[in-house]
């Protein structure tokens, strides 16, 4: 699989690969029957359309694509990472953080939440961790609950979450050219 990724690599565009490679097709860490149980527990959980969870990473491809662990196969202690894109989720924290650090709100990963933010991605582990912070604890406690359950196995499941494919699309080209500089050294 590695290797047709590498000439996938090479051959098609970054929509391309994130449509055959993500958008598409089964999960290595899954069958298809729990992969959309996954998917759909998900999207209804945070009234999201289907198409708009999806899993990335090494759970995904069978091998992380991430500049420490390049290439190195799925395992055990892999995480699964979600995927959700939606706008109007994302504006919904975006205007709860805004009201947050508007009314003298802080947090000490401020300046990284807001790097993430500006690249059309809401990291959960980036939020503040107050308890007033009610959206927070609704997406830790949804992804503890799920992981927690052994329905999807032994893993920590996580999700970041996206504003629209645009944003998706320029993060996954980052990894993407990372791959292919690599790739032809």
């Amino acid at each position: 699989m590695i290797n047709k990724f590498k000439n996938d690599l090479m051959m098609l565009g970054d929509s391309e690969l994130i449509n055959k490679y993500y958008l598409s097709g089964s999960a290595f860490a899954f069958d298809d029957n729990v992969h959309y149980k996954l998917r759909q527990s998900i999207a209804d959980h945070f009234k999201v359309d289907y198409p708009h969870v999806f899993i990335v990473g090494s759970a995904k491809l069978g091998f992380s694509i991430k500049p420490k662990r390049r290439f190195k196969p799925f395992y055990d202690k892999s995480d699964i990472d979600i995927v959700v894109m939606s706008s109007s989720l994302f504006e919904k924290i975006w205007g709860e953080v805004f009201l947050f650090e508007k009314n003298g709100g802080y947090w000490p990963k401020m300046k990284e939440f807001k790097n993430y933010h500006f690249q059309g991605w809401i990291r959960p582990d980036k939020l503040p961790l107050q308890a007033s912070f009610f959206l927070t604890r609704e997406w830790w406690n949804f992804f503890e609950m799920i992981s927690g359950s052994g329905e999807y196995g032994p893993y920590k499941i996580r999700g970041g979450l996206y504003h629209s494919r645009l944003f998706f699309d320029s993060y996954q080209k980052k990894c993407f050219d990372q791959c292919r500089s690599e790739a032809s050294e």
